[in-house]
């Protein structure tokens, strides 16, 4: 019974400080998306997955850029450790295609 009162607890703090503007962890860069799903905390796990083709590594990539602008510009929490784990591109793929992202080049395919 202790484990549903400490996750009852947990969800009422955690209320209370969305409804205080006190969330804490770091925002995904789009307003719609944190209000959403709320912020991204230490140790989370964020799975995405689709078909081949429908942009996921595009929509990562953003979403990669947007927290770390995000904490860059806010300053009030540390940058973030984030790992990416794909089965369809290589690493050199990936980065060739963030670098080319940054340089507004749509023609990487």
């Amino acid at each position: 019974m202790t484990g549903y009162l400490q996750v009852i607890n947990t969800l009422n703090e955690n209320a209370d400080d969305v409804v205080e503007g006190k969330l804490k962890g770091w925002k995904f860069g789009w307003d719609s998306l944190t209000e959403l799903t709320g912020r991204i905390e230490k140790g989370q796990l964020i799975m995405i997955g689709a078909y081949t083709g429908t942009g996921k590594t595009a929509f990562v990539l953003n979403l990669i850029d947007g927290i770390f602008k995000e904490t860059n510009e806010t300053k009030k929490v540390p940058i973030p450790k984030i790992a990416v784990f794909s089965t369809e591109i290589s690493v050199e793929n990936y980065v060739n295609r963030h670098v080319l992202m940054h340089m507004r080049y749509r023609d990487w395919e």
